[in-house]
């Protein structure tokens, strides 16, 4: 399949966080994690603590708790309740500041050498006054935009970009990022996360539909 998802998380940012309180015992104790979930990779320290498992992996320091997803993990949103939701809620206190969702996708061409071509057809139209200024050979395309979607900013930012094999074929492709993203208001900060981490199935359904409908523009090239 052309897309491909290659990272998602959560994120959860906070004026300070206190990364020693969340020590083995803590998330254990608070049924957050079994003793099972922690491996020879898990770090605690008094500024971060860094936890993976086959499911997840967890990165906290003081800024910001974030929460990335597995390649093979499911029911993401059990996850997110399971462990992000209930540290917020065992720590209600924390002054917690914004929250959001980071999806990042790649998509490649079936005919590799299109990539520039197609993408100047889609994003750079005749009436756009930069189609002179980048039409050369060499010039490649992508573009920006947000909208308000569930109650929060959702932001799409597409790149072009490519990689290198050991043998030195280039592969080119395009990145698509989305960011949904929610400052919180100072009352009832708890509701705000848990209202907003019950979105996830839904938020990384649609951001799927928008790729999939410009895989279906670009086949139709």
């Amino acid at each position: 399949m052309p897309i491909q998802i290659v990272n998602e998380n959560a994120v959860i940012a906070a004026r300070s966080f206190n990364p020693s309180i969340f020590t083995q015992l803590w998330l254990i104790k608070n049924g957050i994690l079994q003793e099972a979930d922690f491996t020879e990779q898990t770090m605690f320290s008094p500024v971060a603590v860094d936890l993976r498992t086959s499911k997840f992996h967890l990165l906290l320091i003081p800024e910001r708790l974030q929460l990335t997803f597995s390649r093979d993990a499911i029911n993401k949103e059990l996850i997110l309740s399971q462990v992000a939701l209930a540290i917020v809620n065992k720590l209600p206190h924390t002054p917690y500041v914004a929250l959001g969702y980071n999806i990042r996708a790649v998509f490649t061409s079936k005919n590799n050498g299109d990539c520039a071509s197609r993408t100047k057809e889609l994003l750079l139209g005749a009436n756009n006054p930069f189609s002179n200024l980048f039409s050369e050979q060499d010039a490649r395309y992508g573009f920006y935009c947000s909208k308000d979607f569930l109650g929060v900013r959702l932001k799409l930012d597409l790149k072009p970009s490519f990689e290198v094999d050991q043998n030195g074929n280039k592969t080119e492709f395009l990145v698509f990022d989305f960011n949904c993203h929610q400052d919180l208001r100072e009352e009832n900060k708890v509701a705000q996360i848990n209202s907003f981490l019950a979105t996830w199935t839904e938020v990384e359904k649609y951001c799927m539909e928008i790729m999939q409908v410009f895989e279906k523009k670009w086949n139709s090239l």
